[in-house]
C-alpha cells in the first residue's frame, strides 16, 4: 500500500535526524490511549525568534520549548520540541508526496526513542557519539548538520515530565543492533536486517531505502 510506503520512508527520514544529532517536531494530533497526551501546537504563539544551530540550542540545558520549520532531502518538516533537564521530546509533521506524516521522538537517558502516530510500533537507538561520527562520514549526503543555523521561536514553558516517557502502548526495536557491522562487513555497509526494512517499499521508494541505508 503506497500508505505504508510512506509511513516507512517517514520513519527511515526520522531514524537518520536521529543518527545526525537533530530533533525535529510538531504534532496537533491526540495521543492514542496509553501514550502522554501531546500539547497543540501554536505557530503563530508570542516566541522569542532566534537563529541558532540545534547543537547549541541544546547544550543552552534551560527547559524551553521551540518551534521550527525547514526542509530536509525535499521534505517540507515544521515542529516542536521540549527540552529539559538533559532530555527532549520532538513531534513533528513531515510533508512527503504530498503527504503528511505525523511522528515522534524522546531523548532520554542517551537512548532516542521514534515512532509515527497512531502506529503500535517503533525504533530505539543508543546515541554513541563514535557511532553517530562514523555514520556522518560514510553517508555526508544524508547526514543532518547539527551545526546548520535555523530559525527558531523559543519560549519558557512548564515542565511535563510525562512527555518524555516512551508511550507504554508502542512495541521499540532497537535499531542500534540492526546497524552493527558484523567482523569483517564491508565499511559503510548495512546489515541485512536493516536493509530488510527496504524489502516493503517498492518502485522508487525502494530503491531511495536502499540508497540511504547502502545496501
Amino acid at each position: 500500500m503506497k500508505k505504508n510506503s510512506l509511513l516507512i520512508i517517514s520513519g527511515i527520514v526520522l531514524l537518520l535526524l536521529v543518527a545526525g544529532g537533530s530533533y525535529f517536531v510538531m504534532s496537533k494530533k491526540t495521543s492514542p490511549a496509553g501514550s502522554p497526551q501531546v500539547p497543540s501546537i501554536d505557530a503563530d504563539s508570542d516566541e522569542g525568534s532566534i537563529q541558532s544551530s540545534l547543537k547549541d540550542l541544546l547544550a543552552k540545558g534551560i527547559a524551553q520549548k521551540c518551534t521550527f520549520s525547514d526542509k530536509l532531502e525535499g521534505s517540507d518538516i515544521s515542529g516542536v520540541m521540549y527540552m529539559a533537564n538533559s532530555r527532549m521530546r520532538g513531534d513533528f509533521n513531515s510533508v512527503i508526496s504530498d503527504k503528511t506524516l505525523t511522528s515522534h521522538m524522546i531523548l532520554k537517558d542517551n537512548t532516542s526513542y521514534t515512532w509515527q502516530a497512531g502506529e503500535n510500533s517503533g525504533y530505539m537507538m543508543k546515541n554513541d557519539p563514535e557511532k553517530t561520527a562514523e555514520t556522518n562520514e560514510e553517508n555526508p549526503e544524508q547526514a543532518f548538520d547539527p551545526d546548520k543555523v535555523v530559525d527558531y521561536k523559543c519560549s519558557a514553558w512548564i515542565v511535563d515530565n510525562s512527555l518524555f516517557d516512551p508511550p507504554s502502548d508502542v512495541k521499540f526495536s532497537d535499531f542500534s543492533s540492526m546497524m552493527e557491522k558484523p567482523t569483517g562487513q564491508t565499511p559503510g555497509k548495512t546489515t541485512p536486517d536493516a536493509c530488510s526494512t527496504c524489502d516493503n517499499l517498492s518502485g522508487e521508494a525502494k530503491s531511495q531505502c536502499l540508497s540511504v541505508f547502502k545496501c
